[in-house]
């Protein structure tokens, strides 16, 4: 019997989508080493909290921005007839996001990018996954969908590390705006590579293919 491929059944869409999850990854992951770092080179914001608490609220507000968008999202991305421009809003926002460390010069400037980071990703995520399921078939659903998490733990995993060696080697702005760039190279992948089908059409291939498998069914064999 043959082995099936390890990856087969992940075409371009998913590719696509796959590095640019791994993109924002690695831009978002980034700041697991240089937020605390940051927040402590900036003024004392004129709060009763020490820097390990100001450390925690900046890192937990975007999981926690986007936990809860991403249901919301989710339902929108059943409503709207294309989901890719949700995922390219999204990745600009996070990579603009990224890059604006560079000129937050309070706690309350790191709040607000932080808040638009959470945004970012929750547009990204439910839409991308989206389109995975309907550019994959039944046999490698399964294969494609870990290839896509496969590359978003491999960005998580080499953020850190490229962080801190762009911090000691060329500071902050350097390891910020490498983030915003890895993010925004994502988004050009997207945009050229990542083909789908608009809902309506999505809707009538999906309601012509019921009506064919019932008419098999009555058909004498």
């Amino acid at each position: 019997m043959k082995k099936k491929a390890l990856f087969r059944g992940v075409n371009t869409n998913i590719l696509s989508l796959s590095f640019a999850r791994f993109a924002d990854a690695l831009g978002n992951s980034l700041m697991f080493v240089l937020l605390p770092l940051y927040i402590t080179s900036l003024p004392a914001p004129n709060l009763p909290w020490k820097e390990s608490i100001l450390v925690s609220v900046t890192l937990s507000l975007y999981g926690l921005v986007n936990t809860f968008l991403q249901p919301v999202v989710g339902m929108l991305t059943d409503r709207v007839p294309r989901r890719k421009p949700l995922i390219l809003i999204g990745l600009l926002v996070m990579g603009l996001g990224t890059g604006s460390f560079t000129i937050a010069r309070t706690f309350s400037d790191l709040l607000i990018i932080r808040l638009l980071q959470g945004i970012g990703v929750a547009l990204t995520v439910p839409a991308s996954l989206a389109i995975i399921n309907s550019s994959s078939i039944k046999e490698s659903r399964g294969r494609s969908m870990g290839f896509y998490s496969t590359l978003r733990l491999l960005g998580f995993a080499i953020g850190p590390l490229a962080g801190g060696f762009l911090h000691l080697r060329f500071g902050f702005e350097t390891a910020f705006y490498v983030g915003a760039g890895v993010t925004l190279l994502g988004s050009l992948a997207v945009l050229i590579w990542v083909h789908e089908t608009p809902a309506p059409a999505r809707e009538n291939a999906s309601g012509a293919n019921t009506l064919l498998r019932r008419l098999r069914k009555k058909l004498p064999t």
